[in-house]
């Protein structure tokens, strides 16, 4: 499962480079099926405690990633601010 998250966590980072905001999306929900199936919670399954489940994935997806010496966020990246106007300074 490690493995397929490092690959997943890579293509967001691809789909955020390419402004690819859909699939960034999609990314983080595909990042979030595998950690909830690691953790052995099927999307069928209720929920449970809502916060010890955001707990356990955040743990699951930073030990998954850890491997790669670098930190992921699972998200959106915030929106892009066009570039400040130098007439308006």
């Amino acid at each position: 499962m490690a493995n397929l998250i490092h690959e997943i966590a890579h293509c967001k980072e691809l789909a955020e480079k390419a402004d690819l905001r859909f699939a960034s999306r999609l990314l983080d929900m595909c990042l979030l099926e595998v950690a909830m199936e690691w953790e052995g919670r099927g999307r069928l399954e209720p929920l449970g405690d809502e916060e010890l489940l955001i707990v356990l994935l955040r743990s699951k997806l930073k030990i998954a990633v850890s491997g790669a010496g670098r930190s992921i966020t699972v998200g959106s990246p915030p929106p892009r601010r066009p570039p400040a106007d130098p007439d308006q300074t």
